[in-house]
């Protein structure tokens, strides 16, 4: 099973908004941060600046050309130590544990390598903690 990174073209934004809905849902469990807003979704604030900002790249994760999740990648401006962050990674729960997920980052660190961060919450807690990995 091989899944294909492809990344989100601007008119692609609503679907990509639509995942984020239930990707958010899905880390409500692990935080008291998040809250669905008046309409009863929860949005994610900054996902415009994934359209506007040049390194900041939104890829879908493809299976059998059937979008099963994405993954929001971010190229770090003036730090020297860390290059990329894999920001937010989601699989649709029908898809998951097939091992997408990591295929996806695999595909991602090939023409990216450098050091990568990741930003790991804690369950019910307001603090995060980092964990730096360099391919």
């Amino acid at each position: 099973m091989t899944i294909e990174l492809k990344e989100v073209r601007l008119e692609e934004k609503s679907i990509l908004e639509n995942m984020l809905h239930f990707y958010l849902d899905d880390l409500s469990q692990y935080t008291n941060q998040l809250k669905a807003n008046q309409l009863g979704i929860f949005e994610y604030d900054s996902i415009d600046l994934f359209f506007t900002k040049s390194n900041l790249i939104p890829y879908f994760i493809k299976y059998e050309g059937l979008i099963v999740g994405f993954l929001l990648f971010v190229k770090t401006v003036k730090n020297e130590h860390i290059d990329y962050c894999v920001n937010d990674i989601f699989i649709f729960t029908q898809y998951r544990e097939r091992g997408f997920a990591g295929q996806a980052v695999k595909k991602l660190f090939a023409p990216y390598p450098g050091t990568y961060y990741v930003v790991q919450l804690e369950k019910k807690s307001k603090s995060d903690s980092v964990l730096e990995i360099t391919f």
